[in-house]
């Protein structure tokens, strides 16, 4: 039987071991720059790079999904179209809409494969990327999506966010 004024350390070195093995199996972030996968300065995508918050995996999907919305060539919904003349055999004009492998990887990820308020973020992103200068802040995401108003609660929101989402575009890539 076991005396009740001692305490039982088990439990306690038990902890321990838990905390050390948890340690040991943790991988830790480590924040890379590439200036192979650099943004376009002035862009919240850049303003994350630069301060070292993204990893090889969510720059080369970032750089990887710009290079298909600027290759990306084909119809554009009841807007416009970029339709090729095709002459049947029997002489009759018909119009067929094109579309390249660019505009069919991104128009999956953004109506497919991402959620509404991903596709939202992404848009915002890539408007900025987009744009002459960027007009968003990271501050302004954090407190669209989390509605933080302390300001470094916000960045870090927004700094999340932005990660989040480009570990979702990486996954769709297969990075």
């Amino acid at each position: 039987m076991s005396n009740p004024k001692r305490k039982s350390s088990p439990r306690a070195s038990q902890v321990e071991i838990n905390r050390v093995a948890i340690g040991l199996y943790q991988v830790m972030f480590a924040g890379q720059k590439d200036d192979f996968y650099k943004p376009r300065e002035g862009t919240i995508v850049f303003r994350c790079w630069d301060a070292g918050k993204l990893d090889f995996r969510q720059q080369r999907a970032w750089k990887k999904f710009m290079e298909d919305v600027e290759k990306a060539a084909g119809k554009s919904g009841k807007v416009t179209g970029s339709y090729q003349q095709a002459v049947q055999v029997s002489g009759n004009r018909s119009w067929s809409a094109y579309t390249n492998q660019e505009f069919d990887r991104q128009d999956y990820a953004t109506n497919h494969f991402l959620s509404r308020k991903e596709r939202t973020l992404l848009r915002d992103l890539v408007s900025d990327d987009l744009r002459p200068t960027g007009v968003f802040h990271l501050e302004g995401i954090g407190l669209a999506r989390n509605g933080y108003k302390n300001d470094s609660q916000a960045r870090a929101s927004g700094v999340t966010s932005v990660c989040n989402l480009l570990d979702r575009i990486a996954d769709f890539y297969g990075y």
